[in-house]
């Protein structure tokens, strides 16, 4: 299996529980990817369904092997990157996902969220 773990606003690869799961599936003998989705510069949804794309589409892995881990924002930009896809892959998780924006964040998640949830 490939497994495709994506991060949300503000966030890298390296931070947040990201690694963890990386060390751990790579144990089992799992490829493990972790693409730095375009944020705060580029955080637009479909610059990250593009990240995303290129991150699952591969001639070596068919889509069937592959699995997503989304968590925060990345839970929308999967979500639509799985409504445009005509190749069905593994499954998908999203954790800590939410439906909408708070008006208490500091910026600049309010304006970098909304593109994603409000429409």
């Amino acid at each position: 299996m490939k497994f495709i773990i994506l991060h949300g606003t503000m966030g890298s690869p390296d931070g947040n529980w990201f690694p963890w799961p990386k060390e751990e599936l790579g144990k089992l003998g799992h490829k493990v990817v972790l693409p730095q989705l375009p944020t705060p510069e580029g955080q637009t949804p479909d610059n990250w369904v593009k990240a995303i794309k290129e991150s699952v589409d591969s001639p070596r892995e068919p889509k069937s092997e592959i699995v997503i881990i989304a968590h925060s924002m990345s839970c929308f930009a999967a979500c639509d990157y799985l409504a445009q896809t005509d190749s069905p892959i593994n499954s998908a998780f999203f954790v800590s996902g939410f439906a909408e924006t708070h008006p208490d964040w500091p910026e600049p998640y309010p304006e970098l969220n909304n593109p994603f949830v409000l429409f």
